[in-house]
């Protein structure tokens, strides 16, 4: 099977579950329809560029720039992701959202990656708040947010506990 031509809908579609640790990295998983099993990250960094390696795979959405690189790059020189020949239903892919572990839950759209970047929208599940993004440091600034909403109800918890 040729992984970049999966026929899978919503491929730029990641649903995102983040643990987030009073202080430091935050860690996590995401998953799409098209994944096989979540992939895991430790950082905001490192969920971009798995991500971004992916859609690459996938050729989806496409870059609009050509990759640039202090090395000649070769041909299949990462790992692929496991991709699935069909997408995975959405009651199943819910449930195996359900069962990843994390306190935040986000969904994130990328609709295009145009001048190097990705645009797209954001959504925090379980929230009515969404918003869209111009780039990923943007989209990063956005995550940023809701990790530092996240750990401030942590620690106004702790202090109610502590009285």
């Amino acid at each position: 099977m040729n992984n970049a031509i999966v026929n899978c809908s919503n491929r730029a579609v990641l649903m995102v579950k983040l643990s987030v640790p009073p202080e430091g990295d935050v860690s996590g998983a995401f998953l799409t329809p098209c994944l096989r099993e979540a992939v895991s990250f430790v950082g905001l960094d490192q969920f971009l560029l798995l991500a971004n390696r992916l859609f690459d795979q996938q050729n989806f959405p496409q870059r609009g720039l050509a990759k640039r690189s202090f090395f000649k790059q070769s041909k299949g020189g990462e790992e692929a992701f496991p991709l699935r020949e069909t997408p995975l239903p959405q009651d199943q892919l819910l449930q195996a959202f359900s069962r990843m572990a994390g306190q935040l839950a986000l969904t994130v759209h990328v609709y295009y990656r145009q001048n190097a970047s990705w645009q797209g929208g954001i959504r925090w599940m379980g929230t009515d708040r969404e918003q869209h993004f111009r780039s990923a440091l943007e989209l990063i600034e956005l995550m940023g947010e809701a990790v530092g909403l996240c750990r401030s109800k942590a620690r106004r918890a702790l202090e109610a506990c502590a009285r």
